[in-house]
This record gives structure tokens, sequence and C-alpha cells, in this order.
């Protein structure tokens, strides 16, 4: 059975992902979570102590979780497929785009702590798919002498997808990514 500090962050992830940090109201998130209150502030000190616990125990783990297959010992090109099978099959994804870049266009600017525990969480996904480039490198899938500038640039092609407008997203655009991912790989052979 979920304690209510699991009931909250879970609620307060969908408010925010779904309006945003400013737009997500406290009424919502404590009804939806079925506590009172006092629940809440026994846990978080504040609103904003809520959604950076949100951000950094359910939103940057989950989207960390996205990239997990770059861990394995297959191809990086395998990986990289995989990943993007995984982040296609979330319709959440493909029709709102990525919660971390809602955010960080949303709240860096106006708060510090949002905006370094979110740049903090973009950069363990680039490095993320930098380390299975440095991987892919001395295995000799392909030939580098800059592991950590195809890693941001394999992270951003994919997620930039996700910051399109949900109008001009589908499934089968994301998966379309593939074949030009692979292209850019085949650069990189001996």
């Amino acid at each position: 059975m979920a304690t209510s500090r699991e009931k909250l962050l879970a609620s307060a992830a969908k408010e925010i992902y779904t309006y945003g940090f400013q737009g997500a109201g406290l009424s919502k998130i404590l009804a939806e979570a079925g506590v009172p209150k006092g629940s809440l502030y026994h846990h978080f000190k504040s609103k904003k102590e809520l959604a950076l616990a949100v951000i950094e125990e359910r939103i940057a783990p989950g989207m960390l979780e996205l990239f997990s297959s770059l861990e394995s010992d297959q191809p990086l090109q395998t990986s990289l497929h995989h990943a993007i099978d995984i982040i296609a099959s979330s319709e959440r994804l493909i029709t709102y785009g990525c919660p971390l870049n809602k955010l960080i266009q949303e709240m860096a600017p106006l708060d510090e702590d949002f905006s370094k525990l979110l740049s903090d969480t973009y950069e363990s996904l680039i490095e993320k798919v930098t380390a299975a480039v440095r991987r892919a490198d001395e295995k000799g899938e392909l030939r580098t002498d800059n592991p950590e500038g195809v890693g941001r640039f394999l992270f951003l092609t994919i997620w930039s997808y996700l910051a399109i407008p949900p109008t001009l997203s589908s499934k089968e655009d994301f998966l379309s990514l593939k074949p030009h991912l692979d292209r850019y790989l085949a650069s990189f052979q001996k």
C-alpha cells in the first residue's frame, strides 16, 4: 500500500506534467492523492519542495530508465533502437512531450534550484548516451575522437523530438528517427 508521501509524489507528478509547476494546484494534488493538507506539509515544506522531489524521485529516474538499454553489452545501434522503441511506446511522452523540457522552460529562468536540478538531470541523460558511445568506440563498433560530441548529438537528436508541438508528433514519426541515426552512426565505422 502506498504511503501518503508516495501518493503525493504520484499525484503531483501527474499534475505538474499536465499543467506545469505554476499551473499545478495543491488542492487538485491533495484530492487525487486522497490525503489531508497536513500530510503534505508533514512531508514537504512547500509546493516547491514537493515539485523538486517529484523531479528528483519520479521524473528524472523515469527519463533515465528510458535509456537503460544503453547500459547493456548490445551494439550501440541496437541499444539506441531499443531506447527509441521504449520512448515511442509511451503515448504520454509522444502526446505531451518531455516533462523535463516543459519544466526547464517554465522554471529555470525563475528559480536556481529548479535550474540546477533540471540541468543536472539533462547532463546525466547525455552522459548515459556518451558512455555508450565510449564503449562502442572501445569495442571497435565506431571510431570517434569526440565521444562526448557524438553522445550529445545522439541524445539531442532523439530528445529534441519530444520538444516539438504534439500536433507535429506521432509514434510513427518518432520511430522514423532510426534510419537517420543508423546513417549517422555508419559515418563513424571503420
